[in-house]
């Protein structure tokens, strides 16, 4: 799928299938949606990794599972309350997006996380952004 397309497919969550006819800015309102939805994730993450400070220390095999979560959350709940184009299920393509979920979002959330907190500090990164 093109990038453009993928982006508006995106933005259809919202604009339905005139989104599909917006070009380039329909693409750009997916893209907006797109860093709304990966800072709501890793916001998520970042607060569970502050009540549980054992999640930093796991950041593999707990970033893979939260990249699943975010996935099953979203094509779960998220997408079926959204306008998006009904994409016929299989089995296939929900464990691929699994897998992409879990890698490039879970993982990289969370070696980012872990990696924060072991450069800052738990307790002062939350500070720096609590204010």
């Amino acid at each position: 799928m093109p990038p453009q397309k993928l982006l508006q497919f995106i933005g259809s969550g919202t604009l339905g299938d005139a989104s599909f006819e917006g070009g380039a800015n329909t693409a750009l309102v997916g893209l907006g949606f797109h860093f709304i939805i990966a800072f709501a994730a890793s916001s998520a993450y970042f607060v569970t990794s502050s009540i549980f400070p054992f999640i930093p220390r796991h950041p593999i095999v707990l970033g893979l599972l939260f990249g699943m979560a975010v996935h099953v959350f979203m094509s779960g709940i998220v997408v079926p309350l959204s306008h998006t184009p009904k994409v016929k299920f299989t089995i296939s393509g929900f464990l691929t997006q699994l897998g992409v979920n879990a890698i490039c979002v879970g993982l990289v959330i969370a070696l980012m996380q872990s990696f924060l907190s072991a450069q800052l500090g738990q307790l002062q990164l939350w500070s720096m952004i609590a204010g």
